[in-house]
Order: C-alpha cells, then sequence, then structure tokens
C-alpha cells in the first residue's frame, strides 16, 4: 500500500496546512481500530490501525456511529495541536498537542500513528516522563518480549531497519548495497535498500531513471546507478504536495495511491484528486466495501455449504431406506413361506430353506431365523417389517424428492453468490436466505444483557497488563464471579473478613500469571475487605470454575475449592 516515507511526508505537509494549531473538540472512537479527531475549524481527522488497512487522512465527514472513550476525551479533546513530523523515514508520525486546564497547568503528549501493518497501533504518551498512557491494542510481553505497549511503560519506537536513509547516505554506500542483491530486481533492490521505500515509488524512480525495475540489480551500470541515486534523493528532499492520485487495475478497483504522478501508469488507470487525504480516503473506504463484500460472501457460502452438505446426508439416508422399503415384497413372501411350512421349522433354529411357490422355477430360498421366538413369532416378525416398509415407503418417496428439490435449490443459491458482484444485491440475496431458513441470524438474550451490564466493577491493570475486576457490593460480587468471570479466570478473596470478589482476567491468554501479578491482584483483595487497616493479609485464590454458591444461600456467599494462599499488604492499583 501507498503509505511510504515518501506518501507520509507530503501527508504531513497536508496536516500541517490544515490542523497544525487547530484545537481538538472531541476524540471518537467508531470501532476498536479507529479513532476520530474532530476540531473547531470543521477538519476531521480520520486514523486507522487495522492489521489489514492502517491509515491516516483528513476526512471530509465524520465517521458513522462514533463512540467515546475515557482516555482518549479526557487527554485528547480540548488539547492543541503544536507539532507534527514524522520519526525518521519510518511510516510513524509524531503529533504533539497540549492542553491547558481550568487551573492554568499546561500538560503535554504525543500521539503515536504507527502505519507498520499488522503492528500498526496508536499510542498516547505523556511528553515529560516519556511514559505511555494507553494505546488502542496494547501490547504484553507474553505478546512482544521486546516491546511492550501499556500503560505506564516507556515509550520505545518500531526497531529501525538497516537500510540507506538518503538524506544521509552517500552515491557509495548506494551502489554497494544495491549490488549485494545481486540477482534480484532493481525494484527489489531498491525496496531492500532505500529506507521507507515502496514497491511504487521504487517502480517511479526506475522508470523516470531510464531504468527497467526487472533487471537484475547485479547488472547495473555506474550511468543507471547514478541516476537511480540522483532521482531517489531528490524525491527524498523535496516530496511532492499539493495532489494526490489513486491508482487502479483493470478491472477498476483501486489498488494504490499516491502523492506524486507514477508516470509509468497508463492514462485509463489513475486518477488525480485534489488532495492526498481525498486519495486516501477514496482508496480505503473502497477497500473497505470490497472488504465487507468479501465478508457477507463467505458468509453466505459458509451456510449453504453446511446446509448442502446436511442436506446430501439426508438425501443418502433416504435413499437407503427407500432401498430397504422397496424390499417389502421380499419381506412378505417369507413370512408367508414359514406361516406354510410350520411343521418343517423347529424354534432354536438359524435359517430355513424353503422351496419358494412364488418363484416360476420353484427355487429354494434361504430365511434367516431368530432361535429365541418360536416359527410362528418368525413369521410374525416379517410380516410386521413388511407393514412397516410398506406404510413408509411413500413417506420415504415424498421426502427424497422434497430433499432433492432443496439440494437443487442450493446449490443454484450457491452459483447466485458466486456470481453477485454488488454488495446491495449480497444483502438481498441474504435476507432472502434469512427468509427461506437457510440463514440464521444469533440473537443475544436480552435479559441476561440486561442483568449483566448494569454492573460496574471497579477496574485496575497490574504492572505486567492483566486487567483485574472488584465487585461493589454482594450482588455485584455475585455477578461478576458467577456471570462475567470465565472458567480459567483467577478468583481472589481475603480469608475470613467480608470483602469484594476479585477476578484476575486472562482475556484469551494461554500462559500463567506471574508471581507480581497474582500478588498485586491478592493487594486489591486485601484492600477491598474489613482487613485493610491490617499490616499483612491471608487472601485465598483459585479458578473461576471451582467457586460455587451454595443453594438458598444470600448475595456475595460462595464456597471454594482447590484454594491457595498469598500473604499480602493492602494497596491499590493504578485504575
Amino acid at each position: 500500500m501507498g503509505f511510504d516515507c515518501i506518501t507520509i511526508r507530503s501527508l504531513i505537509g497536508e496536516l500541517r496546512s490544515q490542523i497544525l494549531g487547530g484545537k481538538v473538540e472531541e476524540a471518537l472512537q467508531a470501532d476498536e481500530h479507529s479513532l476520530l479527531l474532530e476540531f473547531e475549524r470543521g477538519h476531521n481527522l480520520a486514523i486507522r490501525c487495522s492489521p489489514h488497512l492502517p491509515a491516516i487522512f483528513l476526512a471530509s465527514s465524520p465517521v458513522s456511529s462514533p463512540q467515546q472513550r475515557p482516555w482518549q476525551s479526557s487527554y485528547l479533546a480540548g488539547a492543541v495541536v503544536q507539532e507534527i513530523e514524522q520519526m525518521g523515514t519510518d511510516r510513524v508520525i509524531r503529533l504533539r498537542l497540549e492542553k491547558r486546564s481550568r487551573i492554568g497547568t499546561v500538560r503535554q503528549v504525543f500521539l503515536i500513528v504507527e502505519l507498520t501493518g499488522r503492528n500498526s497501533n496508536l499510542i498516547l504518551v505523556d511528553k515529560d516522563s516519556g511514559l505511555i498512557v494507553d494505546a488502542l491494542r496494547r501490547v504484553t510481553r507474553q505478546m512482544n518480549r521486546f516491546r511492550q505497549i501499556l500503560p505506564r511503560v516507556a515509550y520505545l519506537p518500531p526497531p529501525p531497519q538497516s537500510r540507506l536513509d538518503p538524506q544521509t547516505g552517500s552515491l557509495a554506500e548506494f551502489k554497494e548495497m544495491i549490488r549485494a542483491h545481486g540477482e534480484q530486481t532493481v525494484a527489489d533492490a531498491l525496496v531492500g535498500t532505500v529506507a521507507g521505500m515502496s514497491r511504487l515509488t521504487a517502480h517511479e524512480v526506475a522508470f523516470s531513471s531510464g531504468v527497467d525495475w526487472e533487471e537484475k540489480a547485479a547488472s547495473l551500470s555506474e550511468g543507471k546507478l547514478s541516476r537511480l541515486w540522483r532521482n531517489i534523493c531528490s524525491l527524498y528532499r523535496h516530496p511532492p504536495a499539493g495532489g494526490g492520485f489513486i491508482i487502479f487495475d483493470s478491472q477498476g478497483s483501486p489498488v494504490d495511491f499516491s502523492s506524486f504522478n507514477p508516470s509509468w501508469v497508463p492514462a485509463g488507470r489513475k486518477l488525480q484528486v485534489s488532495s492526498l487525504s481525498k486519495a486516501v480516503e477514496y482508496f480505503c473506504s473502497r477497500r473497505l466495501e470490497a472488504q465487507r463484500k468479501e465478508q457477507l460472501r463467505q458468509y453466505i457460502f459458509t451456510s449453504l455449504n453446511k446446509a448442502l452438505l446436511s442436506c446430501r446426508g439426508k438425501l443418502r439416508h433416504l435413499q437407503r431406506e427407500l432401498a430397504e422399503a422397496q424390499e417389502a415384497e421380499t419381506f412378505k413372501i417369507k413370512g408367508e413361506l414359514l406361516m406354510a411350512n410350520l411343521g418343517q421349522i423347529r424354534k432354536g433354529q438359524t435359517e430355513a430353506k424353503l422351496s419358494n411357490f412364488y418363484d416360476p422355477q420353484g427355487q429354494e430360498l434361504s430365511i434367516l431365523l431368530d432361535p429365541e421366538l418360536s416359527p410362528v413369532e418368525n413369521a410374525q416378525q416379517y410380516f410386521r417389517r413388511y407393514r412397516k416398509l410398506s406404510k413408509g415407503r411413500t413417506i420415504i418417496e415424498q421426502r427424497l424428492s422434497q430433499e432433492q428439490r432443496r439440494a437443487e435449490e442450493l446449490e443454484g443459491y450457491c452459483k447466485q453468490a458466486e456470481t453477485l458482484t454488488d454488495y446491495a444485491d449480497l444483502l438481498a440475496l441474504r435476507d432472502e436466505l434469512i427468509a427461506r431458513g437457510y440463514l440464521k441470524i444469533k440473537v443475544k438474550a436480552k435479559g441476561k444483557q440486561t442483568k449483566e451490564g448494569n454492573i460496574a466493577p471497579r477496574r485496575y491493570l497490574t504492572s505486567t497488563g492483566w486487567t483485574v475486576l472488584v465487585g461493589r457490593n454482594d450482588r455485584e460480587n455475585d455477578i461478576l464471579t458467577l456471570k462475567l468471570a470465565a472458567p480459567d479466570d483467577l478468583w481472589f478473596h481475603a480469608q475470613g473478613s467480608p470483602g469484594s470478589h476479585v477476578i484476575l482476567r486472562r482475556e484469551g491468554r494461554k500462559d500463567e500469571p506471574d508471581r507480581v501479578t497474582l500478588e498485586e491482584a491478592a493487594s486489591l483483595a486485601a484492600y477491598w475487605s474489613k482487613a485493610r487497616g491490617s499490616e499483612t493479609v491471608p487472601v485465598s485464590y483459585t479458578l473461576a470454575k471451582y467457586v460455587r454458591k451454595p443453594r438458598r444461600a444470600g448475595p456475595g456467599t460462595v464456597t471454594i475449592s482447590r484454594e491457595k494462599t498469598l500473604f499480602v499488604k493492602p494497596r491499590l492499583l493504578s485504575p
């Protein structure tokens, strides 16, 4: 995608002209990956840190259905943008904001936007201390041993890349590094050599230098290398400004964007717009639309294939039943032959070979017998099977016909889902499939949501990044422990003393909490108990699945098993 060093430098120039010195009115969030800053001048700065589509641009309109987050509004709302800069040649933009309180105190923070692919993030850092305030995506030690992104942890920028910065490097270094790529193409060698260069920019540099980007790096002449270096330095020192370009594939779908006019792209496959932000916004909106369409298509396909698999299984079962039903006449003949030859059969036999008077040749028919039954009872058993199969044959044939029509209908819907290209048409197909009963929408029980959603337990974060929830009263304790806690969450309570139930949440972690994490959670259980004034408090802890509520017990009363004990000093953690 087009967010390389050149694009970011051009975009920063655009942002400075529009929002530098501007005051943030509100910080809003539409989803877990997006943030929107609304400014007094009517500008909207959209930031997306999705692993698949990171972006930053001046949005033409606010995001739909935004939701406010406390840490964003408290630090960003009312702050003035004092500085916007790129950190080195990396895909990282840093905004310095200053907020003045009512009593005149000033606090400065950095809003750091890391557009680094799957590790993209938005991080708020206190300028004076260099400590992280919060982030859209927290990164614990278990997720990354070298770089944690957690509150109260010092911010470290992404690790630098061992590539050449055109503003500090030399032609000799460039030649040496390019030739080290040997049999790689010029485009690959440029991307691997020059800091912050994307493939799109590499193609433009090669084209404007009169070099085939598919040429092997080892075969480049001195003249070609010099031209490449000269054009790279010019592009990095004087990034384009004042517009943007959208690049399309042969089907008319946007595949990239750029701050410069890609001269190697045919005129019919690129579109110039008035600003780089407009190019980024258009690209992102079309990509998001394509993603939504593909997700909906996959949802329809998965549901239809599941229904079709079930339908084909029923067809096989019905075909077996029909084959058995078609043998009904044979059971009748066996019953009649047994009744006609009762004198030749004795109880205890497992088989009887009798002359079949229904057969024109009069051949013998072998009939299996139940040795526990008399000859008459064996005959009656064959008659019962005959009557059952004769009666069921009509029903089986009807069901078989219905399932065959259903399978044909499902196959038709699959072909329809494959050929539809418009999102609205896919939505209409989804609604039709729901009405036909082929798709189901899961609806959560409202009663349970209301009951559990009304509680607001105290929330804390350990120094290692684990979330801790603390009940405020007996009712909250019950809901927190028995409803909200996952079976493998850890439950804490001060021994022999009334107090809050405390839950240490795993939130999908597979590893066990270390000693520091356990002691910090236990300290909260000690603090929010009647034993708060003690120097040391014994705290029991166990897995939430080992906590039970006795029958007819009052609110907050539970029994536990497999517990362990920690001796800790009562203390609070930062919320």
